[in-house]
């Protein structure tokens, strides 16, 4: 826990509710992980 737990809270909450782990790779245009 060094950076901003955003970045983690966003990515859980995104993920949790609509699910945007593949769709956030899709928007970015590159695998980011």
């Amino acid at each position: 826990s060094g950076k901003f737990s955003s970045d983690r809270t966003i990515a859980e909450y995104a993920k949790d509710i609509w699910g945007l782990e593949a769709v956030t790779v899709e928007l970015q245009g590159k695998k980011v992980r």
